[in-house]
């Protein structure tokens, strides 16, 4: 798109006059967009970054679709993303209701072009719209909606809210997804009170670090093999090692033997993971939820601690065999790091913890559902490492990474320090990244 006159709107000066932070932010993103006119639909419509920032057909009733999120009798209601603009207009003139209307930019670059091109100035001179910047939401807020396209084009300041966002929207697929599962997991429960009977509380390992004692938790990322070596090193100084059941070959493999093995998932393949144990003449303990598929507990021959979520799902097993319970929100990861923190230990470190596809790959070498990835730029989902590279992800990882992200500010001690020495996994808030291992090549 060539570059227009010089807009006479009147836009820039009234984010200005009303928030001077926004301006500063809009002034300071120098980069500019590349963009592209649509003008083959009824409306015109920008292309930024391969994606049409409004219908070309029917954006209003687009925008319309978008704000059914928000009730019409919302006195509040938040905004992500601005696209063309239409979403504040339309919410404006279709929630007469609405006292407060907060509009949150995810990318000023794209925004501050836009500006040169679109009048916006009648949804941001009404007294009732406020404009924040996307750094000031840690969660998100009860009430909102987001124009899909600019989800996809969020600035790096803006992308764990994106994220926060794509997890919301994904929320309903998810439950049902659960609830498809609610019978067999129902299942699993009661025939693992059965067979567990004897198995012990989890309890009994919690706070049995030694002073300075360090605790690894192994992912099953590919990232795990780059940190072979580091993760040996650390157990023979005596650091503890507890694994993800699907990790538990790749470090059988290169000779290292883990001292707890966590697994919570009821589907009947995870015991694949886990049947390798029976080769080994060890001693390496085996933490499950009584959701767990059965024959993979059972099947354990060392010892069996069991544990549960905080889920309604476990009351009535608690009841009749109490045990003490680990956060989860659905990744085996998050079990497994809270049980490492209520060791007690003062240093958690985590190795394969990746939340993405770095290398190529899905996980690391020895994991049996291992399989290449190919690494693109225009992946759905991506997440950043540490190297600020965007590396493919899925939302399903996406989710179980910003809920660790959650756990480690809100739950975990804060005497507890995290590190990472995955400097190619997802780059997770509040976990320094240490690479000491010589060999580890970027």
């Amino acid at each position: 798109m060539n570059a227009p006159q010089q807009s006479v709107n009147e836009s820039r000066a009234i984010i200005a006059e009303r928030w001077p932070d926004i301006s500063t932010a809009l002034a300071r993103a120098s980069h500019k967009p590349e963009l592209a006119l649509y003008d083959e639909g009824e409306y015109p419509t920008i292309v930024a970054g391969g994606l049409r920032l409004a219908s070309a057909w029917n954006p209003v009733g687009e925008a319309q679709l978008q704000l059914e999120s928000i009730p019409l009798s919302a006195k509040c209601a938040t905004l992500f993303g601005i696209g063309m603009g239409y979403l504040p207009l339309t919410a404006l003139e279709t929630h007469t209701e609405l006292e407060t209307l907060i509009v949150v930019p995810l990318n000023m670059a794209l925004f501050n072009t836009i500006l040169d091109f679109i009048d916006m100035s009648a949804w941001l001179n009404d007294p009732r719209v406020c404009l924040k910047l996307p750094s000031e939401f840690d969660r998100l807020p009860p009430v909102f909606a987001a124009t899909i396209p600019t989800l996809q084009l969020a600035e790096t300041s803006a992308e764990r809210l994106r994220d926060l966002i794509k997890q919301h929207l994904s929320l309903q697929h998810s439950n049902s997804f659960q609830q498809s599962r609610g019978a067999m997991i129902a299942d699993n429960i009661q025939r693992n009170l059965i067979a567990g009977c004897d198995d012990q509380d989890v309890g009994v390992l919690f706070d049995t670090c030694d002073e300075g004692q360090s605790v690894i938790v192994c992912g099953a990322g590919p990232t795990l093999d780059q940190s072979m070596n580091e993760i040996g090193r650390q157990q023979e100084q005596g650091a503890m090692l507890i694994v993800v059941d699907a990790a538990l070959n790749a470090l059988l493999q290169n000779g290292i033997s883990p001292d707890y093995v966590v697994t919570i998932d009821p589907i009947e393949w995870v015991q694949e993971f886990l049947t390798i144990q029976q080769l080994q003449s060890s001693d390496i303990g085996l933490v499950y939820f009584p959701s767990a598929y059965p024959q993979a507990v059972s099947g354990w021959s060392a010892t069996r601690y069991c544990a549960v979520g905080t889920h309604e799902r476990f009351s009535g097993f608690v009841k009749k065999k109490p045990v003490r319970a680990l956060f989860s929100s659905g990744s085996v990861i998050h079990p497994a790091t809270d049980l490492a923190v209520r060791t007690g230990t003062r240093h958690v470190i985590f190795a394969g913890a990746d939340f993405g596809y770095p290398l190529q790959s899905t996980h690391a070498q020895g994991v049996i559902v291992n399989q290449p990835v190919n690494q693109t730029d225009n992946a759905t989902h991506t997440v950043r490492n540490y190297c600020d590279e965007v590396i493919p992800s899925s939302m399903n990882l996406i989710s179980y990474y910003r809920d660790l992200e959650r756990y480690i500010a809100k739950m975990a001690p804060p005497s507890v320090r995290f590190s990472n020495l995955g400097v190619l996994s997802a780059k997770i808030q509040g976990v320094q990244c240490v690479v000491t291992d010589e060999e580890y090549v970027i």
